[in-house]
């Protein structure tokens, strides 16, 4: 067989695309990607690229995948929870994606975005990160609470080994990811920063600011204009915790958080003043920091973005009587920790959890995004490679960086 040439070129699209000498488009055979094969262990494998895609599937070849606090948790060996003690490895991680459109199905052109708007080759999109079966008890039964189906199909979390998950790439930190019919696409603007759109499912992810949100705000009775917001934590989540209180009506935010440099950053983001666990090191002191503060009677609501446990019951002790507490850091299971119910009934307050959104919320935050009401794209301080995957887990561990992203 005779040795031929391959050049390449980019187009405007940002679409690789390979070419030999008689201008016939190569088809690209094989996806590298970074699987997790068990905790604390990643590998480079390469997949074979997608055939024969349905008219209503798509194929994206990926810009940015952010590394979110839940795959450092599984990274470090944790699970979801009890009923699910760990993920089924391998897999291919990343659930917070954007990338642009490389080959698509006729059908899904016309129909898979959200918004009613045609695809075509080289669009930017992004995409919630399930597919929903549509015929569990909460599908049917509780359109609020669609992220509790029963048996949804998450990208980022679906094993890249087992036949009958074929083609295997669902998860962002490859070259390329299958969307399999049935997903929700949004179609998203070269004008808004990339990083800013790889931090849509963050902020998605603190969409119980608005569940707590008071219907009656006159009557004060949960969240409401004017109140004062606690948040517990200053990584991603935190800052997105702040931005959503400030945009439903809060009139001050005070984050309790550590280091100084996120705490400075925070204030970007609609965060008015701060306390540094690295000064005030003690519960109590912070506690009482918070009562000072509010004249002796705590906060209208506090939100737990830690992810530790033992900070439950500090942010607890900082609500004041018939306030809210929102409980959304502790997504893996990370233990327990001692609580005295008694207290609540005491304070009468409202403990709300998160597991995550529906999409319609992606829907919503994206609209947030659009704005421009926030830079959220400076939360954004570190990218790796698909090769430095473990490198980036290792660093996202120690907290180098306030948001890490993997880019092909």
């Amino acid at each position: 067989m005779p040795f031929e040439i391959i050049h390449f070129y980019i187009y405007v699209d940002l679409t690789l695309k390979a070419f030999n000498k008689n201008g016939e488009i190569l088809m690209v055979e094989k996806v590298r990607a970074a699987v997790l094969v068990k905790p604390r262990k990643m590998e480079i494998r390469k997949f074979p690229y997608p055939k024969d895609l349905p008219e209503d599937g798509m194929i994206v070849k990926m810009e940015m995948s952010g590394i979110c606090g839940t795959d450092k948790h599984v990274w470090e060996g944790h699970g979801f929870g009890p009923a699910e003690p760990y993920v089924d490895v391998p897999l291919i991680l990343g659930h917070e994606n954007v990338g642009r459109v490389h080959e698509i199905g006729e059908k899904a052109a016309k129909e898979m975005e959200v918004r009613g708007r045609e695809l075509k080759e080289g669009d930017r999109v992004t995409w919630y990160p399930a597919i929903l079966c549509g015929k569990c008890y909460y599908c049917r039964r509780f359109p609020a609470a669609l992220n509790l189906c029963e048996r949804m199909m998450i990208y980022g979390y679906t094993n890249c080994e087992k036949p009958e998950y074929k083609p295997w790439l669902y998860g962002g930190w490859a070259e390329y990811v299958y969307l399999k019919p049935g997903s929700w696409v949004w179609k998203v603007s070269d004008k808004i920063p990339l990083e800013a759109v790889a931090m849509l499912d963050t902020l998605v992810s603190v969409r119980i600011v608005e569940t707590a949100a008071s219907p009656l705000p006159n009557l004060r009775l949960g969240f409401g204009f004017g109140d004062t917001v606690v948040v517990q934590g200053s990584g991603p989540i935190g800052m997105c915790a702040a931005t959503k209180a400030r945009v439903f009506g809060a009139s001050r935010v005070i984050m309790v958080g550590a280091p100084e440099h996120r705490l400075e950053l925070a204030k970007r983001f609609g965060v008015d003043e701060t306390i540094n666990i690295e000064q005030v090191k003690t519960a109590n002191e912070r506690v009482q920091t918070i009562l000072n503060l509010t004249e002796g009677r705590g906060a209208d609501m506090v939100i737990d973005c830690t992810g530790i446990p033992a900070a439950v019951p500090e942010g607890i002790d900082m609500v004041r009587r018939g306030g809210t507490f929102l409980e959304i850091g502790c997504f893996t299971d990370r233990g327990t920790v001692p609580v005295n119910p008694q207290y609540w009934v005491f304070k009468d307050i409202r403990i709300l959890g998160q597991w995550y959104a529906g999409p319609q919320q992606y829907d919503r935050d994206l609209t947030l995004i659009e704005s421009r009401k926030f830079p959220y794209e400076k939360m954004v301080t570190h990218k790796f490679t698909i090769e430095e995957a473990q490198r980036a887990l290792a660093a996202s561990e120690k907290l180098e960086p306030l948001k890490a992203v993997i880019i092909p």
